[in-house]
């Protein structure tokens, strides 16, 4: 269900002093959403249900580059999704505009006031915002739900509250996520609460030729823009060309060598290997299979990956039916 005269997805960026301009009435919902996780969905679902019933159109307000960026540089958390992921997902729940808003240090000093009268008013003509109970806007994080419920009804702007979503007794949130993939390498519950594998994009570039020389020639990756999860041997699916093949993913130091850290994924699949030279590929998460281990011999290591590969062809097998619906984007 949409609003009345149902719009095309579209991606706004700055085009005025504050950057904001929107055509029609707006449902709204303002954050960083990275991840775009079951909370998030939760979230956008409400937006859309309300945007549906007021005859509005379903909207996001995000922000690039992360707020902490430039408020604390160096402490922003690594990415869970590039910005065109980000939007891509929000437009698959049925977003009609996602705003991407550059964060800058004269926009974070707009008073709680301001923020609502010059960015959610004026410029996305917000008739409700639906929020969440961490929802802070305005310099200091100063405005909260009760002061857009409060200052917004003079110029006509309702507040609709969602509390957490909890899984497993937790609060679903990207930080969750993050300690799950970086802390952990519990690819499977970060799986659950992102609602599709978690993956990373990488460009293939010529490693040592280690994999190689035993059998299993490896795509070493680089340039990955988003957080990779713990060092660990997992069972994956690449996608080549549309198709999520198995792939066993080694992150971490090459031990058994004494070699520096390297992200490399053997892709399970005939004609597959030097090809992907020069091409980016995308490497999906579907379970951590053990510890990046030394090894005594080559031979040992060797043994060792084939049994590794014979795990991943498993777990793929397994999960065929939940990839085949999977959304493949990071």
């Amino acid at each position: 269900m949409g609003y009345k005269g149902q719009m095309s997805f579209s991606i706004l960026r700055a085009i005025s002093e504050y950057g904001l301009k929107i055509g029609a009435p707006s449902a709204l919902c303002i954050g960083n959403f990275d991840g775009v996780h079951a909370g998030h969905r939760r979230l956008i679902g409400r937006l859309i249900e309300e945007a549906g019933a007021r005859g509005l159109s379903p909207t996001v307000l995000t922000f690039e580059p992360h707020p902490l960026d430039v408020l604390h540089p160096g402490r922003s958390p690594g990415r869970l999704t590039t910005p065109g992921a980000k939007a891509r997902l929000l437009e698959g729940i049925g977003v009609d505009t996602v705003v991407v808003h550059p964060f800058t240090g004269s926009f974070a000093s707009l008073g709680p006031e301001e923020f609502i009268d010059e960015v959610i008013v004026a410029g996305l003509r917000a008739r409700v915002v639906v929020a969440g109970p961490d929802f802070r806007f305005g310099f200091g994080g100063a405005g909260d739900r009760n002061l857009l419920e409060t200052y917004g009804k003079r110029s006509g702007v309702g507040v609709i509250s969602v509390e957490h979503y909890l899984s497993g007794g937790k609060i679903v949130s990207s930080s969750r996520v993050r300690s799950l993939l970086a802390a952990e390498g519990n690819v499977s519950e970060a799986m659950e609460i992102l609602g599709r594998p978690y993956g990373v994009e990488g460009m293939v570039v010529r490693g040592m030729g280690r994999g190689k020389g035993m059998g299993f020639p490896t795509a070493n990756l680089s340039g990955i823009g988003v957080l990779v999860p713990r060092e660990g041997v997992y069972a994956a699916a690449g996608i080549i060309d549309g198709e999520p093949l198995p792939a066993a993913l080694h992150i971490g130091e090459r031990k058994t060598f004494d070699e520096p850290f390297s992200i490399e994924a053997f892709f399970i699949g005939p004609g597959i290997g030097q090809a992907l030279y020069g091409r980016k590929v995308r490497v999906f998460f579907l379970r951590r299979l053990r510890d990046v281990e030394r090894f005594e011999s080559r031979e040992k290591l060797r043994e060792k990956i084939n049994e590794d590969v014979e795990r991943v062809i498993a777990i793929h097998a397994e999960m065929r039916v939940y990839l085949g619906g999977a959304i493949w984007e990071c």
